[in-house]
């Protein structure tokens, strides 16, 4: 039973105490496998849904390269089917893309940690990502596209993660009549990451 608390007057206040950890799920030197499920988010024509696949390497904790393919499938919206239909209206002119494939320079900024109901601390890293590569269009054409993205990956163990991301496609692509215009292509993904080889601290 402790009967001496006249050191308790020494001590620093809480405020001016910091606790420094490591990160609970360091990427240095590691491989990350994403599998999840996509759909357009901004084409009033059509509805595109899809799977995502992607495959990166980080070379440190904030920078890394990934690849990506988007596999889709489209199918008509009612309103499109009454614009043929009703108003004649040749939406066959229409693009829409079938997959892309591209590669990313991945961008980790921010490393933080929320709470799951009280219940839990989960880790997660805040990126964002640029890159280039190929849209494959209902007619053919492999257009050249530019990648935009942001999202999260919320680490559940040292290996695997539940992430998010919304990824912005711009590319320029030719209809059936031969016009060529400008198209952007909004994607909200969900799926789960895999990290290997195993995490070792720094």
């Amino acid at each position: 039973t402790l009967t001496d608390f006249s050191g308790l007057g020494t001590l620093a206040p809480f405020k001016e105490v910091s606790v420094i950890q490591r990160r609970f799920m360091p990427k240095t030197g590691r491989f990350q496998l994403f599998g999840g499920a996509s759909v357009l988010t901004n084409n009033p024509f059509f509805n595109t849904i899809g799977g995502v696949a992607k495959a990166g390497y980080f070379m440190t904790e904030q920078w890394g390269l990934e690849l990506n393919y988007f596999g889709l499938t489209t199918s008509e919206r009612e309103t499109t089917k009454e614009l043929r239909d009703i108003q004649g209206v040749a939406t066959e002119n229409l693009v829409y893309p079938k997959s892309y494939i591209g590669l990313d320079v991945m961008y980790v900024p921010i490393y933080g940690k929320m709470t799951w109901f009280n219940e839990k601390i989960v880790p997660f890293d805040l990126y964002f990502s640029a890159g280039y590569g190929t849209t494959n269009t209902q007619s053919g054409e492999n257009a050249g596209t530019i990648h935009l993205a942001t999202g999260q990956i919320f680490a559940l163990s040292k290996a695997y993660a539940v992430r998010w991301d919304f990824s912005w496609n711009f590319f320029s692509a030719k209809g059936i009549d031969g016009t060529q215009n400008s198209f952007n292509n909004l994607f909200l993904t969900v799926g789960m990451s895999w990290f290997f080889p195993e995490a070792s601290y720094r």
